[in-house]
């Protein structure tokens, strides 16, 4: 399966739920965008990124620490992103969804929970 070309971003959440997307481009590069609830942003991926991972916060950019509890919105080093050219997220109150295009149903995106 090719990786997608577009995250789509759309926040549905409450006033005052601003979500953060961080994505990596071949842990080089990095691309980092605040999204305010009722608004939807389009992230493009470079042609030339092979290592792409975009994750979800609420409140701050992702900076890799343990308390952050980020969301991998889209990994493509995992084989299973259910995306075809775009990749789908849905902002919610309390988390992130993503559209699996193959089963056609929003999937909830577990966060990361790191543990001591």
């Amino acid at each position: 399966m090719a990786s997608p070309t577009h995250l789509i971003v759309s926040n549905g959440a409450k006033p005052g739920n601003t979500a953060y997307v961080t994505c990596d481009l071949n842990l080089s590069s990095q691309i980092a965008i605040g999204i305010a609830p009722g608004n939807e942003t389009s992230i493009i991926f470079p042609r030339h990124a092979k290592t792409i991972i975009c994750v979800g916060t609420f409140d701050s950019y992702s900076h890799g620490y343990y308390e952050e509890q980020p969301y991998v919105l889209y990994d493509s080093n995992k084989g299973k992103d259910n995306c075809k050219g775009k990749c789908f997220i849905r902002v919610k109150d309390f988390g992130f969804d993503r559209w699996d295009e193959y089963k056609k149903v929003w999937e909830a995106i577990l966060p990361i929970i790191h543990l001591p």
